[in-house]
């Protein structure tokens, strides 16, 4: 089937054209199956947005990670794929994203849209100087 094609974390190289990441792999394992991804939006009940998204490793478009987990499981049960190692790679590519993450968090636990703007601010000004502290307890 797709036996040529390696999951690789995206910050590996990628010089050699078999080695992807596991939204690339995914879409290459769905079209040599011959499957669309209506089709797989059809067979998962999985909105085709989060399909696309996870094609495209797009995490800023995904759920939390437990759904995403159970996209990729019910996934990779239509290709007959074994889904820890595309699972596997998942995690990898958030735990190297995280720190995208941490504006979204600290802005979505304030309560006031003047909180929010404070909260975005502190988080931004974190991750470009690279301290730890956390603004408003």
């Amino acid at each position: 089937m797709v036996a040529e094609l390696k999951m690789a974390p995206e910050t590996d190289s990628q010089d050699s054209g078999n080695i992807v990441g596991f939204g690339a792999y995914l879409r290459a394992v769905r079209q040599q199956s011959g499957y669309s991804l209506q089709d797989i939006c059809q067979t998962t009940k999985v909105h085709l947005t989060y399909l696309d998204a996870l094609e495209n490793e797009d995490i800023s478009n995904l759920p939390e990670p437990i759904y995403v987990k159970g996209f990729i499981k019910s996934y990779c049960e239509i290709l007959k794929l074994d889904p820890a190692p595309v699972i596997q790679e998942y995690r990898t590519h958030i735990e190297a994203n995280a720190d995208r993450d941490v504006i979204n968090v600290e802005v979505f636990k304030a309560k006031s849209f003047g909180e929010r703007i404070v909260r975005f601010l502190m988080a931004t000004k974190r991750l470009l100087t690279g301290r730890e502290g956390y603004p408003m307890s």
